[in-house]
């Protein structure tokens, strides 16, 4: 699994935070133009809904983990839609590059050797997605637009928060004269913290609601909240 998927299954956030600030840094280090490219899973991998829940809200921290991150994030086909799709027994790739669920009457076909079963898709088709307000789909929509109202996220300089608790963290990301804050809350409760040096909820995207009054973060399950 990738280090996104491996902090959302040990609900870790400070050593995910660690990791990509020392990761930059590194980047950087080696080439100042570099650009980072975060994913969860990609062609010659098991699809990532097999592992993390759709239901329970893990894949909506997952997708936050990997588009609310410096660089410039790849999308797998169907990871927008939690599609499912593993080697397994059958031992082929085919299983991992099954035909997108657009749920229009498409007849795009499997590739050859594919064996995996229509009846182990449970989250649903593109169409279906789209007809749900909360839905996987329509929560990396409201991600993409977030990346795109704060170049910060792209461009920032990214300094690991440490926040007194593992499952609670993230960065002061800093960009152009502008510094805001990013803070992932990896577990299925809602958490608060006091958050002296900041001002203002920017947005927050997630399995649940987030609240920032007189200092106070209350953020939901699975849920990350941009702050100034």
């Amino acid at each position: 699994m990738s280090q996104i998927a491996n902090c959302v299954k040990s609900s870790d956030v400070n050593r995910f935070a660690s990791y990509i600030q020392n990761y930059q840094s590194t980047l950087n280090t080696i080439n100042p133009g570099s650009m980072p490219i975060p994913f969860i899973s990609n062609h010659d991998m098991d699809r990532s809904a097999g592992y993390l829940n759709v239901a329970n809200g893990q894949a909506y921290l997952a997708a936050n983990l990997y588009i609310l991150s410096p660089g410039s994030p790849f999308i797998y086909y169907g990871e927008e839609i939690g599609m499912k799709g593993s080697r397994g027994g059958a031992n082929t790739d085919a299983n991992r590059r099954l035909a997108m669920l657009w749920g229009d009457n498409d007849t795009v076909k499997d590739p050859e050797g594919s064996t995996y079963e229509l009846k182990n898709q449970i989250n649903g088709t593109v169409k279906e997605n789209l007809d749900k307000k909360d839905s996987l789909l329509r929560h990396y929509s409201k991600l993409i637009r977030i990346r795109k109202l704060y170049p910060e996220i792209a461009r920032g300089t990214y300094t690991k928060l440490d926040l007194g608790d593992s499952s609670l963290g993230g960065f002061r990301i800093d960009y152009d004269g502008q510094t805001v804050y990013l803070i992932h809350n990896a577990t299925d409760a809602q958490q608060t913290i006091k958050l002296n040096d900041v001002s203002k909820l920017l947005e927050s995207a997630g399995f649940d609601q987030t609240e920032f009054k007189s200092g106070e973060l209350k953020i939901g399950p699975y849920t990350s909240a941009l702050l100034k």
